[in-house]
């Protein structure tokens, strides 16, 4: 059974692959609320991710930008950063890194036919652009012993069930198994 661990495994995302793979995968779920983990503190990073075969790097601090300016930007990319680095260190071969339907606004798509890969990016927002950002540095750190992939994961809820009002959110629902099914390896 391959060992995966999952970052920022105490939000709706975390719990609803570790409920979703438990019996697929032996999971390690960290978070601050769950073991302690601090993904901005490096030291013995490594070593919990020692013996993964993948993680998942779902943690990301919500810290609203207005009140302190950047702060909230540069510790989720320095928490990033740490991840990459720390698996990299402990031989993990494999991470899924958490992106967003955010990192392209797609909305605005007219046409003709459908969204292309070659089509201009646009973030939405600076929580968007962040995540935009995220995927350059996974290209980059990517190679051929260590592969990344970034998924934009869409309104993924606690009780997987569509939004009830918020129309944007119905949009770009993601059920559980849908879910579960994008990160299986």
């Amino acid at each position: 059974m391959k060992t995966v661990a999952i970052t920022g495994a105490s939000g709706a995302i975390g719990k609803a692959l570790m409920s979703g793979l438990k019996d697929i995968y032996e999971l390690r779920p960290m978070s601050r609320s769950i073991n302690g983990t601090d993904l901005l503190e490096p030291d013995g990073l490594a070593k919990q991710f020692a013996g993964c075969d993948a993680v998942v790097h779902l943690a990301w601090g919500y810290a609203r930008e207005s009140e302190v300016p950047g702060r909230s930007s540069m510790r989720n990319l320095e928490m990033h950063t740490n991840v990459i680095d720390a698996t990299k260190a402990a031989g993990v071969k494999q991470a899924i890194m958490a992106s967003s339907v955010h990192a392209d606004y797609f909305y605005d798509w007219l046409g003709p036919g459908r969204l292309g890969l070659d089509r201009q990016q646009r973030a939405n927002g600076l929580y968007g652009g962040l995540k935009l950002l995220i995927e350059t540095l996974d290209e980059e750190a990517a190679d051929d012993h260590y592969r990344i992939a970034d998924i934009r994961y869409g309104g993924v809820t606690h009780n997987g069930q569509p939004h009830p009002t918020d129309t944007w959110e119905r949009r770009v629902w993601l059920s559980h198994p849908d879910l579960c099914a994008m990160v299986r390896t």
